[in-house]
């Protein structure tokens, strides 16, 4: 197989309020909510998620899937019926093949995602997702189908993770072994600590290493060493488990030093992704906000990056008594890349709660109730969110 030129990659990341939001109880249970609905989310369910690395370029990846769920069969099922309705819904051909992908099914999910990409869901993440859903059919091999899906993501977004272990898998597949090291060490520098792929990866690097004969520990790059001065991913690492005044310690003056950086050079996404973590962990959630702001900005169809731009917001609004225009904004934003988003689903319930629209956020609420599987722990939170509405807010 021909590695075809790919775009050039940019640096990928790392990094509730009532009615009235000045009831601090209120305020606690919803950002504690919209952490537990980050955390709750979940693409493509192989090794990209966390679990162990194909240990060889051609096994298929370990997954997470339940393909014996009933529910997640009778979830196919529905979607399925609703595309007889609908079957230029771009959004729910995604759903469906989201499903298969949790079921196992990789060969069902690969047209479904196809007739998704087809009626207009081209962004980043699902030409990724499409692209993992081959090489899995494939038994771990990128093909040259799987390898124009895994382009036309970074042609969406350079920075996108999976897309870019996928072009590096597809250089050591073929004989590329110190390319695809290189590649594999740079995304594992550039990716937030907390990346749901990091131990993956890292498995993946060590692996590769060890068969150029190479000690994985000396490798040149690695370790996530930012620039100097500034903050590294092994500083966010470390100032996680810190206590306040060593984490000032050791963020603040380098924190501040890449801020300055960044008024000149604003192109730098991973910049200011980790200027918006490194401010989040020293408390400074204006600047987190900005930072995740600009970020946002650099990525308009990631997801992701809006997600963590809301939650600041909200952090940043914690004593205001109305959510500023921007959180409406980006709670609209998130959904229209992912309508069926959790986070956009209560993030939207927020806003429309806050400008007195009870039914509107009633109705995203009841939503997301419906999407959230039946033993999720955010049920009950979301169920309390409605009943609120019912006692006048």
């Amino acid at each position: 197989m021909t590695r075809k030129q790919t775009p050039a990659r940019k640096p990928v990341s790392a990094v509730a309020n009532g009615k009235s939001i000045a009831s601090s109880s209120r305020k606690r249970i919803a950002i504690a909510v919209a952490a537990a609905i980050a955390l709750a989310l979940g693409g493509a369910v192989v090794w990209w998620n966390g679990n162990s690395p194909p240990q060889s370029a051609t096994a298929p990846a370990t997954t997470a899937a339940l393909p014996g769920d009933p529910a997640l069969a009778l979830q196919a099922e529905e979607i399925k019926q609703q595309l007889q309705a609908a079957p230029a819904d771009a959004a729910l051909w995604q759903s469906l093949a989201r499903t298969y992908v949790l079921q196992g099914k990789f060969a069902d999910a690969v047209p479904a995602y196809k007739s998704a990409v087809d009626y207009g869901a081209d962004g980043a993440a699902v030409q990724s997702a499409y692209g993992e859903a081959q090489v899995m059919v494939a038994a771990g091999q990128v093909t040259e189908t799987a390898l124009a899906a895994f382009q036309a993501a970074l042609g969406k977004d350079a920075a996108e993770p999976r897309a870019r272990y996928y072009l590096a898998l597809a250089d050591a597949q073929n004989g590329m072994l110190h390319e695809a090291l290189d590649q594999w060490i740079k995304l594992e520098n550039e990716s937030v600590v907390d990346a749901p792929w990091r131990k993956s990866l890292s498995a993946r690097i060590d692996q590769t290493a060890n068969t150029l004969g190479l000690d994985p520990k000396d490798l040149p790059g690695r370790g996530g060493a930012g620039p100097a001065d500034e903050p590294s991913i092994k500083d966010l690492a470390a100032a996680a488990r810190m206590a306040p005044a060593e984490r000032t310690a050791l963020l603040a003056e380098k924190t501040q030093t890449l801020a300055a950086r960044l008024k000149h050079e604003p192109d730098d996404l991973q910049g200011w992704k980790i200027l918006g973590q490194a401010s989040k962990l020293l408390g400074d959630h204006r600047q987190s906000m900005a930072a995740w702001q600009q970020a946002a900005r650099l990525t308009p169809e990631d997801a992701g990056t809006w997600v963590r731009y809301a939650e600041e917001i909200l952090e940043a609004n914690r004593d205001a008594h109305k959510l500023p225009p921007e959180f409406a904004e980006a709670a609209k934003r998130i959904r229209a890349l992912d309508p069926k988003s959790f986070e956009g689903l209560f993030f939207g319930g927020l806003a429309e709660q806050d400008a007195g629209n009870i039914a509107a956020a009633r109705s995203l609420w009841e939503q997301l109730l419906r999407e959230l599987p039946e033993d999720s722990p955010l049920r009950l939170i979301v169920q309390v969110r409605l009943d609120r509405l019912d006692d006048g807010g």
